[in-house]
């Protein structure tokens, strides 16, 4: 069974990361500095980058999400794609546009393979299947992510920020009265509150501990 979620695990990430390298070609040049320089990444109109694995974090905040008022790329490219009703690169655009951010935390190991974690903002909890987290993990840490319902379990779209204590401390300075007053699963689904995780994360080198494959930006 094991080897058989890994093996499904693995072809959705390989559908994943080439729709997010499509959801890309719809975001401007402008949109990268722009989202680089809310984060801390941009230096002098250059992306400027203490740990190559910190493109992810310009990455997800470019694809999924956007100010009020403006589209998301995922959607944008959702609107344009076409697929096959029932294949899998129609399930995986389908579940990136209703991933979820939030603060998760590892309450235990899944018995085939993957990690359970607890959604700290909406108090509940889903089965993730992440390889390079789950061998590294430890019951009780705590972790930044976007996740995505991928059939039984739940995948992150490529990015997961380690949540140190430097991190969260950050962080707290970084929440502003209005983030500070909404409900919590408001409050995780706030471009906002990502954006303010993601600079916290800069600020504190947290992406240190992280090691993903190449994440081209836009073309």
């Amino acid at each position: 069974m094991a080897n058989a979620v890994l093996e499904r695990y693995r072809a959705l990430r390989a559908v994943s990361d080439e729709l997010h390298s499509g959801c890309l070609q719809l975001v401007s040049q402008k949109t990268v500095r722009d989202t680089a320089r809310a984060i801390g990444l941009l230096r002098g109109g250059t992306l400027a980058m203490e740990y190559p694995e910190e493109v992810v974090l310009v990455r997800d905040l470019c694809v999924h999400t956007a100010r009020p008022g403006r589209s998301r790329a995922v959607d944008r490219f959702a609107q344009a794609a076409i697929f096959a009703a029932g294949s899998d690169a129609a399930m995986v655009l389908g579940a990136m546009q209703r991933a979820r951010f939030s603060i998760w935390q590892v309450v235990g190991y899944h018995d085939d393979c993957g990690v359970i974690v607890q959604d700290t903002l909406r108090n509940c909890q889903t089965w993730l299947v992440d390889e390079a987290l789950t061998a590294g993990c430890r019951i009780g840490e705590a972790y930044a992510a976007r996740l995505q319902v991928a059939g039984d379990f739940v995948m992150s779209n490529g990015l997961v920020v380690p949540m140190t204590r430097a991190l969260f401390a950050e962080f707290d300075d970084r929440i502003t009265l209005p983030l500070q007053v909404m409900e919590p699963s408001a409050l995780a689904g706030d471009y906002r509150f990502a954006q303010a995780l993601y600079r916290a994360a800069v600020a504190t080198n947290a992406m240190e501990r992280v090691q993903f494959a190449d994440t081209p930006l836009a073309a």
